[in-house]
């Protein structure tokens, strides 16, 4: 009762693709195509058509179609067996095929869903090698395929050149010039004979082997070629058996690698069906279709029925999760049963792999079940009413149907009293939604529709009519009712201008009153419409224009990032020439006559060769917490005060060092600090000091003298470095540092605290 398939016409799709099958196998396995249930098996369907598709498109491609329909392919070869040389030819074209398949996928460089059957198929070339050296394009065993054979047959056309030979002499000898009807030379069982005429037969010496329908010509082999024959024959039958062991052998190799074969012919099956869903897709434009997981969300979008090709208007048709049912008015012939018919069959299309004919934003959740009631449900064996036949199925409907079935069903209950008919069909569409099935019906009742628009799970649809041109336009159209057209429609068809008249006078008040509101609304529609495209087309140049922006700012700011760079590059030069002065300085120092002296030149290097102030000063915002990058130093430094315009006292690992502004590279975002380590950040003058604990030996020496120099710009008399115990090694390296620090004048370890050094500045 559930012939859904057939109701669908899905076969008719099938048809199509046995088509393009090339393999007769994979042509027999497309015509039992079962639409699929499971989630992961849909997805990994559509996944290789799609690529099988993208291959086609790249101009890769197989075929089988040289293969004749053969036993080789589906029985079981048994050890010992000869199988036919045609058979074992075949197979031959078939084995280089698959061959031809895996360089395909070799030289294809993007990763495919179809490499698990590829990967799985075996080159068996020493099996193609010894067929190809055996047997020829003629499917016949090649003279080389043994040196037996080889000299047999050479043997063979010896005998049969000498046996001719002797034949020719006799039919040219003078003595019989009247016994022959011709020259020619028969065969007949083996045996070599001459066509004699019937009345000479006895006086021509030789074996009779039969005569002509007309007893006017014997066959008769002279005496003399018998022994020719014999050796003839002799030769042919140790060719047979030749032959027949080099069949043997081959088959015995065949049977050998059995198992391969029967592997490579399971795989290139699925393969071969695979293209052939991929080149119909193509042919329809289909698209991808992949599912989502618990979803019963059905969106058709710009959906076109295969079978209609390109003059198919596209639909489109949406059901979410919240909603189950939509029903569709409209007037006949206007498109809705064609409608029911594209929802049904590209649901059962996407559920058996096959890629569909909308925009590939479509979605049609995983169907468990069809139940279709489209055409003529009357059986007449049973002698019922179309109407108690509808019933009928859709009772068997009800009784079967469950959450996750599609239940299509065109003009329902129709067939009865308009009045009961509505009660039933409004019964019944609760029913199903509260089955949660996905139900799409058509119907020209027009409370059916009315009582859908009031329910939150229902949507109307309706099929258009072009008023002006009075003819349906098939495309489906949401929210609105639609007339039926009866009137209209019927004229279009040749009902007589007569009785269209008549029938309009009949038209109560109301109905026309009606019909007139639709029309309106209709025309409002239309004008809706026409202001959603101009907003839409608006909408895309204002992207455009924003796009257009966006390209133009990102440009400036490169543009201003490279100003920067360049800026901040020749200032980068200023302070390592800034450097190389402080340095050469730093060696010069041995009396506090010498420090005074320094500082004038410092001052006088700050106005003329590294000025940081005004116009020249890159403008940062720092803030307190910010973590940076600086110069010259590995980890990660944290801003923890800013004392002037120019100063930062900086948290690196566990020291705080004071530093120039000037030294930040660049703002660390979004960084972790590891560290859990509370620091006073309040430093006066008195407690000027460094901590290097935490830090490597190798780092000491460029924050060490960097921090000097710090102290002696800044005027200090002293200055405290903890370094702490341990291994001593810092500890010997800060006081190797001091040691060579000629504005240094005495260190030594603070009375009060292990692991700290204090400083004296000359």
């Amino acid at each position: 009762m559930n012939n859904y398939i057939e109701k669908l016409e899905f076969k008719n799709i099938l048809n199509s693709i046995s088509t393009y099958c090339t393999f007769f196998l994979s042509k027999k396995m497309s015509l039992n195509i079962n639409p699929s249930k499971n989630f992961d098996e849909i997805n990994s369907m559509q996944t290789e058509t799609n690529d099988a598709k993208r291959i086609i498109e790249q101009g890769d491609n197989f075929s089988f179609s040289a293969i004749d329909e053969s036993d080789i392919f589906t029985k079981e070869i048994i050890e010992n067996e000869i199988i036919n040389i045609n058979d074992i030819y075949q197979l031959n074209i078939f084995l280089k095929e698959c061959n031809k398949i895996k360089s395909i996928f070799k030289n294809s460089k993007k990763s495919n869903s179809l490499l698990k059957y590829v990967n799985g198929i075996n080159e068996l070339n020493n099996l193609i090698e010894i067929i190809d050296l055996s047997i020829d394009e003629n499917i016949e065993i090649k003279p080389s395929a043994s040196q037996k054979l080889k000299k047999l047959r050479k043997k063979s056309l010896s005998s049969y050149e000498s046996l001719n030979k002797e034949l020719n002499k006799i039919l040219n000898n003078k003595n019989y010039s009247n016994y022959f009807q011709s020259d020619s030379i028969r065969y007949i069982s083996g045996r070599s004979a001459l066509e004699l005429k019937s009345e000479y037969k006895n006086k021509f010496k030789g074996i009779l082997h039969g005569s002509s329908s007309s007893n006017n010509t014997s066959y008769i082999e002279p005496l003399t070629t018998i022994d020719l024959c014999n050796q003839l024959n002799d030769y042919q039958n140790q060719i047979k058996e030749e032959e027949l062991k080099i069949l043997k052998e081959i088959s015995n190799n065949i049977f050998n690698s059995q198992t391969n074969i029967k592997e490579n012919i399971d795989l290139s099956t699925n393969i071969d069906l695979i293209f052939a869903k991929a080149k119909y897709s193509k042919s329809i434009n289909g698209t991808i279709n992949l599912k989502e997981k618990d979803s019963h969300h059905l969106k058709l979008i710009q959906c076109r029925h295969p079978l209609l090709g390109d003059s198919a208007v596209p639909i489109d048709i949406e059901i979410d999760d919240n909603e189950t049912s939509v029903v569709i008015s409209g007037p006949n012939a206007g498109g809705k049963t064609v409608a029911l018919k594209t929802i049904g069959v590209l649901s059962l299309m996407s559920q058996s792999g096959i890629l569909l004919p909308c925009s590939p934003d479509s979605k049609i959740p995983i169907f468990k079940d069809y139940f279709v009631h489209i055409g003529d449900e009357q059986n007449i064996d049973k002698s019922e009413s179309s109407f108690s036949s509808h019933i009928s199925n859709i009772i068997f409907t009800l009784r079967n149907c469950k959450k996750g079935s599609m239940v299509l069903i065109d003009e329902i209950v129709s067939s009865t009293d308009p009045d009961e008919g509505l009660a039933l069909a409004c019964a019944i569409i609760d029913y199903l939604s509260n089955k949660n099935c996905k139900t799409v019906i058509t119907t020209h009742i027009k409370g059916l529709v009315e009582y859908g628009s009031r329910k939150k799970w229902c949507k109307n649809y309706s099929v258009n009519f072009d008023l002006e041109k009075n003819i349906p336009t098939y495309k489906l159209i949401e929210g609105i009712e639609s007339n039926s057209f009866a009137i209209e429609t019927s004229k279009n068809l040749g009902l007589p201008e007569e009785i269209i008249v008549n029938a309009k006078k009949n038209l109560s008040d109301d109905y026309l009153q009606y019909k007139s509101l639709i029309n309106e609304l209709n025309t409002q529609r239309e004008g809706l419409k026409k202001i959603k495209i101009d907003l839409e087309k608006k909408e895309s140049q204002f992207l455009k224009k924003e796009k257009v922006l966006k390209e133009k700012i990102q440009k400036l700011d490169l543009e201003k990032q490279k100003i920067l760079d360049e800026h901040l590059l020749e200032k980068k030069k200023e302070l390592d020439n800034f450097k190389k002065e402080i340095k050469s300085i730093r060696q010069e120092i041995n009396t506090s006559e010498e420090i005074k002296e320094v500082k004038k030149k410092i001052k006088k290097i700050e106005k003329t060769n590294f000025t940081l102030n005004g116009s020249d000063t890159l403008k940062y915002e720092y803030r307190v917490g910010d973590f940076m990058q600086l110069e010259n130093i590995s980890s990660t430094a944290k801003l923890i005060q800013i004392k002037s315009k120019n100063i930062g006292i900086f948290q690196i690992g566990n020291s705080i060092m004071e530093l120039p502004l000037s030294k930040v590279l660049s703002v660390v975002k979004n960084y972790k600090n590891k560290t859990t380590t509370s620091y006073n950040t309040k430093i006066d003058a008195s407690d000027y000091e460094l901590d290097l604990r935490g830090f490597a030996v190798i780092d000491v020496k460029e924050i060490l003298e960097k921090f000097l120099d710090n102290s002696l710009l800044s005027n200090e008399k002293s200055c405290q470095i903890y370094h702490g115990i341990g291994s001593r090694s810092i500890e010997n390296e800060v006081h190797r540092i001091l040691k060579e620090t000629k504005f240094v004048s005495k260190f030594s370890a603070h009375n009060d605290r292990k692991g700290v050094t204090v400083v004296n500045f000359k």
